[in-house]
């Protein structure tokens, strides 16, 4: 009898121990995480720069991992100067500047003439109606390096800026994430500034682990 209740409470103990460590035993040889950017780049109108979703994901025909929650993570470093105002800008100054485009969802902008971030999704309302919401983060911090994170889980969107977070918002349906080539950039339509450190993690990170990047 005893060595029967032993058994059993070394079974469960491997069995918590395997839940606790799950993603470093079975999900750490997965690449969840793909560096676009890592040098400090300046960003001119001539920038663009695509990623062909099938040399970073060549094992999936999905960018979303499966198993890990149905989204992304968006993690970069951004400076954007004091232009004071439209004179300094090479192209439209009211235009938003794609940051990053995937298909037509997932999309993030900068608007210089009204200092803001926006992330514009795709969820259909019904197999025929499509809505794409916009969710911003205003007054962005000019002069200084920020830290920006984006991350889509389900149909929650959350925004971090500089390991705090500024946006919480839930759509009213899981939007929808291409599996398309990644855009950096817009020829001719870019912000003023420099990225670095921009990464997209192919999965939604919790806040401890948007901490920890931070």
């Amino acid at each position: 009898m005893n060595n029967l209740v032993y058994l059993l409470a070394g079974i469960l103990l491997i069995a918590l121990l395997l839940f606790v460590f799950y993603d470093d035993l079975f999900k750490g040889s997965v690449q969840t995480k793909y560096d676009l950017i890592t040098d400090d780049k300046v960003i001119d109108q001539e920038f663009e720069k695509r990623f062909i979703l099938s040399q970073i994901v060549p094992d999936r025909d999905n960018i979303v991992l499966p198993g890990y929650g149905e989204g992304l993570t968006f993690t970069w470093k951004m400076f954007i100067p004091n232009t004071m105002g439209e004179r300094g800008w090479l192209s439209n100054f009211g235009k938003d500047k794609p940051i990053i485009r995937i298909g037509d969802s997932p999309h993030i902008y900068y608007n210089p003439k009204n200092n803001v971030l926006k992330v514009v999704l795709k969820y259909k309302e019904t197999p025929f109606y499509a809505h794409y919401p916009v969710i911003e983060i205003k007054d962005i911090p000019l002069q200084k390096w920020n830290h920006y994170a984006v991350v889509i889980n389900g149909n929650d969107i959350v925004i971090y800026v500089n390991g705090k977070q500024i946006k919480n918002q839930k759509l009213n349906n899981i939007p929808i994430i291409s599996n398309s080539d990644i855009i950096l950039g817009e020829l001719d339509n870019n912000l003023i500034g420099r990225i670095k450190d921009f990464s997209i993690h192919f999965r939604p990170y919790n806040t401890y682990e948007i901490r920890k990047i931070f």
